[in-house]
């Protein structure tokens, strides 16, 4: 009788070991599936932050672009202004150099006319 009561004693006891062990190898699986879990999680934010930080670059170096080709066609206007502004300027000094031209011209004819008229005066006074 007292071999039965520790055959089954040890029996409960290698029944609770089996228990147990079963129980540390399905812990040690949540924990390995866990940690799998995580790695994954922690790649996805890796991977999330590098897309991000890409975007940031592109969004920057678009809007550099587009300053850069803003201040280009604004110097390029600024240019274009100041040659049509020269350009009227010379159109300016030519108009008044013609406009010089032609009183220069009617002065010397009506100094001609004058000088004729004088000088019929004098031949019909002769």
């Amino acid at each position: 009788a007292v071999v039965s009561t520790q055959s089954t004693g040890s029996a409960k006891e290698l029944e609770e070991e089996k228990r147990e062990a079963a129980r540390k190898r399905i812990e040690e699986k949540e924990v390995k599936s866990q940690q799998v879990l995580n790695k994954k999680k922690q790649r996805e934010n890796e991977l999330r932050l590098k897309r991000i930080e890409k975007e940031k670059r592109m969004r920057r170096a678009k809007m550099n672009k587009e300053e850069e080709e803003r201040k280009k066609k604004e110097e390029l206007e600024e240019k274009m202004k100041k040659k049509e502004a020269l350009a009227a300027k010379e159109r300016e000094m030519l108009a008044k150099k013609e406009e010089e031209k032609k009183m220069k011209e009617i002065k010397r004819q009506e100094l001609a006319e004058k000088r004729r008229k004088e000088a019929e005066k004098a031949r019909e006074l002769k």
